[in-house]
């Protein structure tokens, strides 16, 4: 699975309660590097959109309920397919 789908899973397992926020964020932060570096895209702006709102829960700004509603209408105003790895891209 390549970065850029692996950041939509990420966030739709914190979503439906899979991982905690802390897993999340252990993901991101090794990865985050490399997101960023992405020409212009709509990871590149999840990671963006997720590293602020971390911030802003460790700085008492947002709660985890925020947060966690900030990623449902980042993630509900995104149009994506996430393939799995397994599927070969000649037969379907």
């Amino acid at each position: 699975m390549n970065i850029t789908s692996e950041i939509y899973k990420k966030v739709t397992e914190y979503l439906n309660n899979e991982i905690p926020l802390s897993q999340l964020e252990n993901w991101l932060l090794p990865n985050l590097g490399q997101i960023l570096n992405l020409p212009p895209c709509s990871a590149r702006d999840l990671a963006g959109d997720i590293e602020l709102g971390l911030a802003e829960i460790s700085n008492s700004q947002r709660t985890e309920s925020e947060f966690r509603a900030m990623m449902r209408d980042l993630i509900g105003s995104s149009d994506i397919v996430i393939l799995d790895e397994a599927i070969s891209p000649y037969s379907i």
